[in-house]
């Protein structure tokens, strides 16, 4: 062999092996440093029967709020979100994380936004209070987190629900309680329905429960609970570890029988770590069907 082509095959080779060294060490930077704040304003439509004038919701999950997300970085989620010029907004939980107790003041400023443009409805998820989040050192119930974001005017839905008006659109917005708490109760939440006849929009934190949800009248379902996966593994894009037992329901828009599931990866995450799953603002545009 021609020693020429000799140095030139050692020299790919270590060129190879130096790279894939910089890049291993590269990843976790990348996955705590850039990719937790580098947020993906993500629009889905929805064909709703009765709707004349299209109608936006901002869907924002997952805020993971202080110790894991900082609030400067859910407020730049915020104002991302109203940015698009939504007709009204959806919570689905998990606003702080395990074990943490959110600052009152910087927890309601940072909240404060939205429901000084738009009408914001909410639900809770397994970090916010329950069963759950006590073995975990939070809170014993939802009732802090409930009234700091009731003080701040955002309508919160714990297995009740209210009948709204939206752009001469009558719509009913349900809040299931979260399903890891023991407080997932869809036979009270339906129960209260005001207008029954109203198409109807849940607000479940957990995707899974929509099984449950199955003999009741909805036709679209606002999720989070799963991040996302928060860690996939790039170009083969699957997450291998997700909190739910239907990896149906991981992200995006999924049919269920003949309805929907909205799943978000959510504003914020667990250790604030990303990788190849950027946090996400929602949009969802109900449409003439």
């Amino acid at each position: 062999m021609h020693p020429k082509k000799i140095v030139q095959m050692r020299f790919s080779r270590r060129f190879f092996i130096l790279s894939a060294v910089g890049v291993g060490a590269a990843v976790p930077g990348y996955a705590k440093f850039v990719e937790p704040g580098w947020f993906d304003v993500t629009k889905t439509q929805v064909r709703w029967p009765n709707v004349q004038t299209p109608i936006r919701i901002l869907h924002m999950t997952d805020l993971h709020a202080g110790s894991d997300t900082p609030y400067e970085l859910v407020s730049e989620a915020i104002s991302l979100g109203l940015s698009q010029k939504p007709d009204f907004a959806c919570l689905t939980g998990d606003y702080i994380s395990w074990g943490t107790r959110p600052d009152q003041d910087r927890f309601q400023e940072m909240l404060k936004p939205l429901p000084s443009q738009v009408p914001v409805y909410a639900s809770f998820g397994n970090h916010d209070g329950g069963f759950w989040a006590a073995q975990k050192r939070g809170f014993k119930s939802i009732e802090p987190l409930r009234e700091f974001m009731e003080a701040v005017g955002i309508h919160c839905l714990h297995n009740s629900s209210t009948a709204i008006e939206v752009r001469d659109t009558r719509l009913n917005v349900v809040g299931m309680g979260d399903a890891w708490s023991g407080e997932f109760d869809p036979a009270t939440a339906f129960s209260e329905m005001e207008e029954p006849g109203n198409r109807t929009i849940v607000l479940s934190h957990n995707p899974d429960t929509v099984q449950d949800m199955a003999p009741y009248p909805w036709e679209l379902t606002l999720s989070g609970h799963t991040h996302g996966g928060q860690v996939v593994v790039p170009v083969v894009g699957y997450a291998p570890y997700v909190p739910v037992q239907d990896r149906r329901f991981i992200q995006g828009l999924c049919p269920f029988e003949d309805r929907w599931v909205h799943v978000s990866r959510g504003v914020g995450s667990l250790h604030g770590i990303r990788l190849a799953c950027r946090p996400e603002v929602s949009i969802v545009d109900l449409i003439p069907a």
